[in-house]
């Protein structure tokens, strides 16, 4: 609980700042609160869309304010985790995308020798 309640501290200073610059809106956290409400549906009506609002009040005990807030921690925690997802991925790529290219050297009988040779070659480094 102590790890959860300091993990969601640092993201609320942290991502607002750069080089994020993370800015949650109210209309935000109305549209993903409406993304919870309406699950796997397309849509949600207003008036389901408030009985599953007050539903989630009361079960969590929580007032509007302060489930709001909530939401509002969680939608910038999924958009810091995007953020950085993309790009520790994208920066991988750039480091990682010279020793993993791939040439097509043609089809010899239909089979393609040459890219299936080094297939195996790059697997059997990846096991050492």
């Amino acid at each position: 609980m102590l790890q959860t309640l300091t993990s969601e501290a640092i993201i609320k200073q942290a991502a607002p700042k750069p080089p994020y610059n993370i800015a949650i809106h109210e209309q935000d956290i109305d549209q993903f609160l409406k993304g919870l409400a309406r699950g796997k549906s397309d849509t949600i009506t207003e008036s389901d869309f408030k009985e599953w609002y007050r539903q989630q009040l009361n079960e969590s005990r929580l007032s509007d304010p302060e489930f709001r807030d909530m939401a509002s921690t969680n939608l910038l925690t999924l958009r810091l985790t995007e953020y950085l997802a993309e790009r520790v991925l994208d920066e991988w790529l750039k480091e990682e995308q010279q020793y993993h290219k791939v040439e097509f050297h043609g089809f010899n009988n239909g089979y393609d020798t040459e890219t299936d040779a080094w297939a195996k070659w790059q697997l059997q480094r990846m096991k050492r």
